[in-house]
């Protein structure tokens, strides 16, 4: 009996033979690049378009995992730049690993529909959602990656537990980038990014409920080069936090509405720890946020340093203690453990910042007494009192072991 055999490889179909006894299901199987308006890879590289694959089905309730995981190992080994197409329709899915190495110089994701994570966290043993590793991609598209984590943060919020798998982790994949998409409902952090020198978002939507626990927008550490701009977020932990090893990062043109601000750490909690330097972030409006700016490191930890960090031009509307450096952090717990922080923070701007505040406390400047902050420049601050308090409208300062001068400000100076 002759058969059909195809391949979900390289978006190419081969037919062997066929008879009238050939399973439908495998009849007419072909990637089609009608459907994306003409795009293709750099270099005329093949599409796989998922639903194209055997057994595809985008109607939001059948399992998907295996029929994407297939078609991203065909992109991966294409011989030149591929795209692999999420779609419409409703893509359920647990835990994707995009790895390398690829032959593939750049894999591109193109997201039109909505790739979505199955409630459970038990579907993701490896604590992820969409994982790429030791490879080049590119998530474009106007589609949705949404992390369906209503039910698993109810039960976090319930029970308590570990933390809860991120929606996308990139590790190690230089030169790679998300645009376009949308990152909702993650349980975890939203864009998880680490080891991703040039590492570009652009132009994407983060939403999470304002009650959700531990769901940064973005986490990026250990990369250099990395420019994070046009992005609205909104979620209910850091709109973004930096980590480690943070080397000429660029973030603007941010809205942060909800969220619990822009965050440089926690640092110094682990041995391997790096310097962050040459931070640049600008055009930031932070919108009822329970925190504005603020650096974090952890007593008692690793020596290393925060140096060359500007914040500029940053609107507040409402926000919450817009300006911290806190060398005491512990969790967020009010609690001070024993010993001094060993990161030496230097060299750090906040200057323009417009707008309100719900805090009396505008300035916080908690430095370490092994190392202190040197050089915290604080310029053209000018803010007013958006707060309930009725009896008490002032604005302060609160300073310990910092070498701060603040010009052109409406709020008082260091005593």
């Amino acid at each position: 009996m002759a058969t059909m055999k195809r391949l979900c490889i390289l978006g190419i179909v081969l037919v062997i033979s066929s008879v009238a006894n050939a399973d439908s299901d495998l009849v007419n199987l072909k990637y089609d690049r009608r459907d994306l308006g003409g795009q293709v890879p750099a270099g005329g590289g093949p599409v796989i378009d998922v639903s194209k694959c055997p057994g595809a089905k985008g109607d939001g309730s059948s399992d998907m995992t295996q029929v994407i995981m297939k078609a991203w190992n065909d992109a991966c080994h294409a011989p030149s730049p591929s795209r692999l197409l999420i779609p419409a329709g409703i893509w359920l899915a647990g835990e994707l690993e995009f790895e390398g190495p690829c032959t593939a110089p750049l894999v591109t994701v193109e997201v039109q529909g909505t790739l979505k994570g199955k409630p459970e966290a038990a579907a993701y043993p490896k604590n992820y959602q969409v994982y790429f590793s030791r490879c080049s991609f590119q998530i474009v598209g106007s589609g949705t990656i949404d992390g369906n984590g209503a039910a698993a943060q109810a039960i976090k919020k319930a029970s308590g537990g570990k933390n809860l798998p991120d929606t996308v982790v990139a590790i190690q994949c230089p030169n790679s980038g998300v645009s376009g998409v949308k990152i909702i409902n993650s349980k975890g952090f939203h864009l998880k990014v680490v080891e991703c020198d040039n590492f570009k978002a652009d132009s994407i939507a983060i939403t999470s409920p304002e009650t959700t626990l531990n769901t940064d927008g973005i986490h990026i550490a250990r990369c250099k080069g990395a420019c994070i701009t046009n992005i609205n977020i909104a979620t209910g932990d850091d709109c973004i936090s930096i980590g480690d090893a943070m080397v000429d990062l660029t973030i603007r043109n941010i809205v942060c509405a909800p969220g619990h601000g822009i965050s440089i750490g926690s640092l110094g909690k682990f041995p391997d720890e790096k310097d962050v330097r040459n931070v640049e972030i600008s055009n930031v409006t932070l919108v009822n946020t329970m925190y504005g700016l603020r650096i974090k490191t952890i007593h008692s930890g690793t020596a290393l340093a925060v140096s060359n960090v500007t914040y500029s031009n940053i609107q507040c509307k409402g926000c919450g203690s817009p300006i911290i450096i806190d060398q005491h952090y512990n969790g967020g717990s009010l609690t001070r453990t024993p010993g001094d922080s060993k990161v030496r923070i230097s060299g750090v701007t906040f200057k323009n910042m417009k707008g309100t505040t719900s805090a009396n406390v505008v300035a916080t400047l908690l430095c370490s007494t092994a190392c202190g902050c040197e050089g915290i420049n604080i310029q053209d601050v000018s803010l007013a009192y958006s707060g309930t308090d009725t009896e008490d409208k002032g604005l302060r300062t609160t300073c310990e072991n910092a070498k701060a001068t603040f010009t052109g400000c409406t709020i008082p100076a260091c005593k």
